[in-house]
C-alpha cells in the first residue's frame, strides 16, 4: 500500500518551504491529489521522490491531466 504525506510532511522531507510544495502541486510539477478544489493535498511518497529527483512520477508518465479528482468521478470500492 502506498504511503501518503501531507504538504507539511512533504516539505520537510524535500527540504522545501510548504508554500513551495503547494505551488508545485498547483502547477502540476508535483503530483498529488485533493478531495475537492481548495482542499488538503495528499502526496504519494513515490511522487515526492520523483519530484526531488527531478523526474516525472509514474502517474504523470501515464498522462493524468489533473491533480484534482472530483468526488463524483470516483468509483466506490
Amino acid at each position: 500500500m502506498a504511503t501518503y504525506l501531507t504538504t507539511a510532511e512533504a516539505a520537510k522531507t524535500a527540504r522545501k518551504h510548504p508554500v513551495t510544495v503547494r505551488k508545485a502541486l498547483e502547477s502540476g510539477e508535483l503530483h498529488g491529489s485533493q478531495r475537492s478544489v481548495g482542499g488538503r493535498w495528499t502526496i504519494r511518497e513515490d511522487c515526492l521522490e520523483a519530484f526531488i529527483e527531478g523526474r516525472p512520477c509514474e502517474h504523470k508518465a501515464r498522462g493524468k491531466r489533473s491533480n484534482v479528482t472530483p468526488i463524483a468521478g470516483r468509483v466506490a470500492s
